[in-house]
C-alpha cells in the first residue's frame, strides 16, 4: 500500500524567493563607530591645535611667497 498522500494542487516545484534587499544604510558595527568616533575626534584635535597656534592656509601663503628658507619659514610659524 502507498503511505504517500499526493497533493491537493499537484504542485511539483516549490520556490522560496529571497527577501527584497534594503535599499538603507548599512548597518555599522561598534568597531567602525568607535573608529569614526576616534577618527572625529583626531581632526577636532587638530583644528583646535591649529587654531591655538593661529595658523591657517594664509600663513602657509606667507610662508612660500619670496625667498623661502627654512630659518624663514619657522619664525612665521
Amino acid at each position: 500500500m502507498n503511505n504517500m498522500l499526493d497533493p491537493a494542487g499537484a504542485v511539483t516545484s516549490f520556490v522560496i524567493d529571497s527577501p527584497p534587499r534594503s535599499h538603507d544604510r548599512p548597518k555599522t558595527s561598534t568597531k567602525e563607530k568607535k573608529a569614526q568616533r576616534k577618527k572625529a575626534a583626531a581632526s577636532a584635535q587638530e583644528d583646535s591645535d591649529l587654531y591655538a597656534e593661529n595658523l591657517s592656509l594664509t600663513s602657509v601663503q606667507l610662508v612660500l611667497t619670496g625667498d623661502v628658507t627654512y630659518e624663514s619659514s619657522y619664525d612665521i610659524l
